[in-house]
């Protein structure tokens, strides 16, 4: 059902009720508060005192005797409506709420975890363990003790941070250790850098830095036969590690070589060492060791002896035709075109001691024309020479002479048979 609307006259009376109301307000407090009279406050008709009209006599006698005159009463008050009170709002008491007798009070509630902070440890640790590294994080200074760690402890916050390596270099019980790389540092690309920007500071973790391990070296060189070889004879020396890197080795004094090396596998920072093996040992221009049959372990071994090869060569000098001894001199030119000459004995031989290995010329020179061979020095070795002597080419121009004599006999027998195996044969008749 649909609610009736009210009329037009009915919203008329609504709407000029709270104005007469007021206008009603303002008359009451308009209205004049009634007079009172000069000798006392104001009294009704039957009183017997004065009135405020009336006029005293002059004669106390006559006053005596006349009678009391009496005034007129007042007019009745005026009297105004009452204006109606407007509604006004009144506030509600608060309502005192007490526990439930049969159920727990209510605990107060706690602040939520995440929006205060709390103490956040980062652990900066080093493989190998060293201790004396330092390292700064936001400006502060921070060490490392005897077992490569110290623990970093700052407020839960979301700023990122600074992380320093003070110390990329440092030695320790005679071992040199460099600064490898970072793990845990969050950024793969400041893995190689002594400086870490950005890093969160919301969660414990561990930041390892890794160092390479250099060891002190001192190599000794031996030939075959264990006797020591001068380092003043030795040129230079090689060495390859299993990394693949080519590295120079000093022959004399201590050098220091990479021993151990920084492996990351699995997200994990670990060392292992580095084995090296001898490439090459270069004296008189040749090299003197098969490259790789020998390798050592600097962390294992600071003085590895290194066998150079050495062998002995005989020279022995004969005629060319006649087969008997003949020379004086016998002469080896080296890889590095030294020669090196030495006397023959009465056998006509000569021994060169301690040759390196390598490929040498050998000559001999001194009663004739000397022939020279060229011969490969891997064992101990005997080369002998041929000697082209006086008697050699005495006999070698009579032998030619003859030659040049019997050619035109044997060119006349030779035409001279020809001709009859050309000549027609006679037929003779059946």
């Amino acid at each position: 059902m649909t609610p009736r609307r009210p009329s037009r006259a009915r919203l008329a009376v609504l709407a000029l009720t709270p104005a007469a109301a007021a206008l009603g307000a303002l008359l009451l407090v308009l209205a004049p508060v009634p007079a009172k009279a000069a000798g006392g406050a104001a009294t009704s008709s039957g009183s017997d005192a004065p009135l405020a009209g009336a006029v005293a006599p002059t004669d106390p006698s006559a006053s005596a005797s006349a009678p009391p005159t009496t005034a007129p009463p007042p007019p009745p008050p005026t009297t105004t409506p009452t204006p109606k009170p407007t509604a006004t709002k009144t506030t509600r008491p608060v309502r005192i709420t007490r526990p439930h007798p049969h159920k727990a009070p209510a605990q107060p509630k706690r602040a939520h975890p995440k929006r205060k902070q709390w103490p956040v440890n980062v652990v900066l640790r080093t493989v190998p363990a060293l201790s004396g590294v330092r390292f700064s994080v936001d400006g502060g200074i921070y060490t490392t003790g005897a077992d490569g760690t110290v623990v970093v402890t700052k407020e839960h916050d979301f700023t990122p941070h600074t992380l320093a390596l003070l110390t990329p270099q440092i030695t320790i019980a005679d071992h040199r250790y460099s600064f490898a790389r970072w793990s845990g540092q969050r950024d793969p690309n400041q893995a190689y850098r002594t400086l870490v920007t950005g890093l969160p500071w919301r969660a414990d973790y561990a930041i390892t830095a890794a160092f390479t391990q250099q060891c002190p070296v001192a190599p000794a060189f031996t030939d075959q036969h264990g006797v020591g070889i001068d380092s003043a004879d030795l040129t230079s020396a090689t060495l390859k590690s299993d990394t693949g890197q080519l590295t120079a080795l000093p022959v004399s004094g201590t050098t220091w070589l990479t021993c151990t090396v920084a492996l990351y596998s699995g997200g994990t920072l670990t060392t292992r060492p580095v084995v090296y093996r001898l490439q090459s040992l270069m004296t008189s221009g040749t090299n003197i060791v098969d490259a790789g049959r020998q390798s050592f372990d600097p962390a294992a071994n600071a003085t590895p002896v290194f066998v150079g090869y050495f062998y002995d060569l005989t020279v022995t000098a004969h005629d060319a035709l006649f087969g008997g001894n003949s020379g004086d001199t016998a002469a080896v030119t080296g890889p590095d075109n030294v020669r090196h000459l030495l006397a023959l004995a009465p056998s006509r031989t000569a021994v060169f001691r301690h040759l390196p290995r390598g490929a040498y010329t050998v000559t001999v020179s001194g009663g004739g024309i000397g022939l020279s061979k060229t011969l490969r020095l891997s064992r101990d070795t005997s080369a002998d020479l041929d000697v082209v002597s006086a008697g050699d080419m005495g006999a070698g121009v009579s032998g030619g002479a003859l030659f040049a004599l019997t050619l035109p006999l044997l060119a006349r027998h030779r035409r001279a048979r020809l001709r009859r195996m050309l000549r027609p044969r006679e037929v003779l008749p059946e």
